[in-house]
């Protein structure tokens, strides 16, 4: 029973860990792959906010856990030519400019990391002032 129970667990965790490298691979993947459009909430970031962007989200993951929650949430989008990944950016409850990103095409455990982004804090700040 304990043996099954320890199989199952580790089975889950690495299935989790190989979901979060796939995510993160195909997200760098994108980015260096040469040009992508990239939208926030459905608006084009312009070629300078996008460089920004992209060199954040090459950092997505090795920010540990700490006690606090996602809050809001940013759709973003990377575009190249007709392929597109989706990913959805929820703002930390307590440090500002830290964000919780998931990969929404997966249901079940979709958190591929976190990230600091001062792109998406200042569009999150554009947002609240509406």
């Amino acid at each position: 029973m304990f043996f099954q129970l320890f199989a199952v667990v580790f089975l889950y965790l690495f299935s989790l860990f190989m979901f979060t490298s796939f995510v993160k691979k195909q997200v760098r993947s994108y980015i260096d792959s040469g040009e992508i459009i990239i939208n926030i909430n459905n608006t084009k970031l312009d070629s300078v906010l996008s460089k920004k962007l992209k060199q954040e989200l090459r950092k997505i993951g090795g920010i540990p856990a700490h006690h606090s929650w996602p809050i809001g949430e940013i759709s973003i989008e990377l575009i190249k030519h007709s392929d597109t990944i989706r990913l959805t950016a929820k703002r930390d409850s307590d440090i500002e400019g830290e964000f919780w990103i998931s990969y929404p095409k997966f249901e079940l455990n979709n958190e591929v990391g976190r990230m600091r982004s001062a792109v998406l804090g200042e569009f999150v700040k554009i947002e609240e002032e509406y």
